[in-house]
């Protein structure tokens, strides 16, 4: 099959080891900066949840992650740091390869070495890829997954017929990447589009389309039935740490489900891909308007992750990808397309890390861009070949430049201090006081019943299941999320008005009640409303409230 210039990738011949080496120098130096400002210890929130469920290996909260827990688990046996500090160590490695394999990507849309590797700086050095590369979370291991994706798409791009394989291996990332991250299921359409295009320009016969429905549909299924096979696997160890066992079934009432919802595997894939205590934040009537949602990823966008000289250069190697790349420019451009999209569907503060889907086109973009600008520049210097290549590599230089200035100070500091302080979210690493998150988990746990019942909040709930699950081998101490995840929970924490009071589960309640009453001591960390109906709470040494049952009324 011949494929038409107007959307053909570069020739193999073009990446070679040189490009190898520059890859793995570049996945070098990111793991480098993200090692030496990587979480040293335990975290709080959902980077503890992972810290825990990488070695109890149970479902976390939705969507379950099952691929990336067993991948946690898998680096879990290096024999180097806490096994906390080994999850997030994941992180780092994960950005490290999604940074190697977007320089590959980018030598696809344009001839200068150099300009892809500063399309890899111009990410890496993001508030918001660098922030998640130096913490347990799985959006470095999803942004890895997808840039491989894509570059095998690429690749496949190159040479139909004879890469089919690579087709194959892509699909099949896309579909196991439902363990890693939803939001590499991005990708779905993106590819269903890119490999479309590439067989209708190149006029593909049907024995050619065929082969290509066979390899993608191939690994496609492949991956979905190993995602299904990982999610059985930790599904069915169903742990205490598990956050069926921690939130969802305890707490059954807030989402008006029954105990026999979570009888069959497929009732409790259901229960994780739907998200229930995710479903107000989807879609228009989740508080703001799309509007000042767009205003404020825009304003992050522009100020806290790119900046003005790397988004105009992204929009001129768009524009360069159009006219020269059209497939890859229609790959990266739907991707990017619907990670916008779905981010903006999606209003959760604290999302902001599902953004790297779409960052991955934007840094092939600023490469594409800034190398379209620096032949240029050599073909406008008409004064010899010596001179020609002085004024690229300026433009060059100057580029990287103005891609690095807006961070260079709060980078450098970072490095020189090993604390990422510009990371501006610290719920789950506080940066400020990074031991913050153990410290208070053993608080909680010291002189504490070894059969105790904990209610907690979610900031610091698997921080002590870490401490007492993972370390101390306490697996008689039971806990619960006291308030998990509704909207009207949502808006109690941000101390709002109105809607439905918020309050603990009337199933939670009762499960505590019936615990207690087998004797087991129970405590809460904080008085939660909902708790007085069967409780009365008596303040501890270690900032806990005991939950001493309350004598029920008698009759008048």
């Amino acid at each position: 099959m011949t494929v038409p210039p107007v959307v053909a990738g570069r020739s193999p011949e073009d990446l070679g080891r040189t490009d190898a080496l520059v890859a793995a120098a570049v996945a070098a130096t990111g793991l480098a900066f993200y090692l030496r400002t990587l979480a040293p210890d335990l975290l709080y929130g959902d980077s503890a949840e992972l810290q825990t469920l990488s070695y109890t290996l149970g479902s976390t909260h939705p969507t379950g992650y099952p691929a990336a827990l067993l991948l946690g688990r898998l680096i879990g046996f290096l024999p180097s740091g806490s096994p906390a500090w080994r999850v997030s160590l994941l992180s780092a490695l994960c950005g490290a390869t999604a940074l190697a394999a977007v320089y590959l990507l980018a030598r696809h849309v344009t001839s200068s070495r150099v300009a892809g590797a500063v399309g890899c700086l111009a990410l890496g050095v993001t508030q918001s890829f660098w922030s998640q590369a130096v913490i347990a979370e799985v959006y470095a291991p999803a942004a890895a997954v997808a840039a491989v994706a894509l570059l095998l798409l690429v690749r496949w791009h190159e040479r139909p017929e004879q890469r089919l394989r690579c087709l194959f291996w892509a699909a099949l990332l896309v579909g196991l990447g439902l363990g890693v991250h939803a939001s590499v299921w991005l990708l779905a359409p993106a590819g269903a589009v890119f490999v479309a295009v590439t067989l209708a320009a190149g006029r593909s016969g049907r024995a050619a389309w065929g082969r290509a429905l066979r390899a993608a549909l191939g690994g496609g299924m492949l991956g979905l039935l190993l995602y299904l096979g990982a999610y059985a696997w930790v599904d069915h160890n169903d742990p205490l740490t598990s956050n069926f066992r921690v939130v969802l079934e305890p707490s059954r009432t807030l989402y008006n489900l029954t105990p026999t919802r979570f009888d069959s595997l497929p009732e409790r894939i259901w229960l994780q891909l739907s998200a229930v205590q995710w479903r107000d934040a989807v879609g228009r009537g989740a508080g703001d308007s799309l509007g000042a949602e767009a205003a404020r990823l825009l304003h992050r966008v522009v100020t806290t992750d790119f900046g003005v000289a790397a988004l105009l250069l992204a929009v001129l190697g768009a524009v360069v990808m159009v006219r020269t790349r059209v497939g890859p420019a229609v790959l990266l451009g739907v991707l990017f397309l619907v990670a916008i999209g779905a981010r903006l569907g999606f209003r959760v503060s604290d999302s902001y890390g599902a953004l790297l889907a779409a960052y991955l086109p934007v840094a092939v973009a600023v490469a594409a861009g800034l190398g379209a600008a620096a032949s240029a520049a050599g073909r406008l210097a008409r004064a010899g070949n010596g001179a020609g290549r002085a004024a690229g590599g300026l433009v060059l230089l100057l580029g990287a430049v103005a891609i690095v200035a807006p961070h260079a100070a709060t980078r450098w500091q970072a490095l020189r201090t090993g604390s990422p302080a510009f990371v501006e979210d610290r719920y789950a690493f506080p940066v400020d006081a990074p031991g913050e998150p153990r410290r208070v988990a053993e608080t909680y746990l010291a002189d504490l019943p070894s059969d105790a019942v904990l209610l907690l909040s979610w900031k610091c709930l698997y921080s002590v299941a870490y401490v007492a699950h993972v370390e101390r081998r306490q697996d008689d101490i039971l806990l619960f999320e006291a308030m998990p995840r509704t909207a009207a929970t949502a808006r109690f924490k941000r101390g709002l008005a109105g809607g439905t009071r918020a309050a603990v589960a009337e199933s939670l309640v009762e499960e505590v009640v019936r615990l207690v009453g087998e004797g087991r001591p129970a405590y809460a960390d904080a008085d939660y409303p909902g708790l007085e109906r069967a409780f009365r709470l008596e303040p501890t040494a270690s900032g806990l409230r005991s939950l001493v049952l309350a004598p029920r009324p008698g009759p008048e």
